[in-house]
C-alpha cells in the first residue's frame, strides 16, 4: 500500500479505491492524524489479527468490495497439520470458543447488522481481542502466589 503523507486538512484520493479522503485530527484521549472520509470515519481499517490495514471503499455509507493490491502475485499456500500436539488442539479449541462468544457479544451488540458483512466480522476480531486480554487479567490474578 501506498504510503500517504498525513498533514492536518490534506485531501488525497485513496490508492486503493480512489475515493476522496482528507487527514483530521480524531478526537479523543489519544488523538492522531487520520485519513478520513467526508462523512469524518476512518478511510482505512486496522486488522489486529493480520496486522494489515486496508480500504474501507466507503461510497455515501455502503460498502464497496475491496479493490485487488496489485502488487500481490503470489499465492498463499496454507499448511495443514496432520497430526496436533494436545497442546495445538488446546489452543484450536480455545479460539473456537472465544470466536463463538466474541459473536454472540456482538450479535447481542447489533443485533440488526448483518452478520455476514466485513463490519460485523472487524467488531468480532476485535471482541475476540478483548476477550483475550480479559482472560489473560483473570489468570494473572487467579495464579497461585507460590508458583
Amino acid at each position: 500500500m501506498v504510503k500517504l503523507v498525513k498533514e492536518e486538512g490534506r485531501m488525497e484520493k485513496c490508492p486503493s479505491c480512489k475515493q476522496s479522503m482528507v487527514c483530521n485530527m480524531t478526537t479523543g484521549e489519544h488523538a492522531k492524524l487520520q485519513w478520513q472520509n467526508e462523512d469524518g470515519k476512518s478511510h482505512y481499517m486496522f486488522d489486529q489479527a493480520t496486522n494489515a490495514v486496508t480500504c474501507r471503499g466507503i461510497t455515501s455509507g455502503e460498502t464497496s468490495t475491496p479493490q485487488p493490491n496489485p502488487d500481490v502475485k503470489h499465492k498463499t499456500n496454507w499448511s495443514i497439520l496432520d497430526d496436533k500436539s494436545q497442546g495445538q488442539i488446546t489452543l484450536q479449541d480455545g479460539f473456537k470458543g472465544m470466536r463463538s462468544l466474541a459473536y454472540e457479544i456482538v450479535k447481542d451488540e447489533y443485533p440488526e447488522m448483518n452478520d455476514q458483512s466485513d463490519k460485523f466480522g472487524t467488531i468480532v476480531n476485535a471482541t475476540i481481542g478483548h476477550l483475550i486480554q480479559m482472560a489473560t487479567i483473570t489468570a494473572i490474578r487467579e495464579k497461585p502466589k507460590n508458583a
